[in-house]
């Protein structure tokens, strides 16, 4: 009996670190081509924190978030961010380090927090970390 209860609990813990797994590359997936969606030049992730839950970041937040990222110069104009979902307050994030190669300057690394709709399906916004 107790065999039995040690494989249905290790088949259990086995399935749960196979779904996070799968998440956070769905959420890499997602950020990677939004950022060679939204910048001029190609970018070269370097680096890529765990998926986590944000629970605090309010729409103010978002709106001041998208304004920056509008002015800081890494991204093309008329960025088309995904909707906060109406029914939860959480969103997903992601800290990715990236260089951006290829322009007429020397190459420079960036690291930004990218805030995910919670089914991985859309960027709602980003903030750039300062080093």
């Amino acid at each position: 009996m107790r065999t039995n209860r040690k494989i249905f609990v290790f088949a259990c813990l086995s399935a749960l670190l196979i779904l996070g797994c799968g998440k956070q590359h769905t959420a890499k997936q997602l950020v990677s081509d939004f950022i060679e969606q939204n910048t001029t030049v190609v970018p070269s992730i370097s680096e890529v924190g765990p998926l986590d839950s944000a629970l605090y970041v309010t729409n103010e937040a978002i709106v001041r978030m998208r304004q920056s990222a509008g002015k800081n110069g890494i991204f093309k104009p008329g960025i088309r961010y995904g909707e906060r979902p109406q029914n939860t307050s959480t969103l997903m994030m992601l800290s990715v380090t990236y260089t951006l190669e290829g322009s007429q300057h020397a190459p420079k690394e960036y690291r930004q927090t990218f805030y995910l709709d919670p089914n991985l399906t859309r960027v709602v916004a980003v903030k750039s970390d300062n080093r």
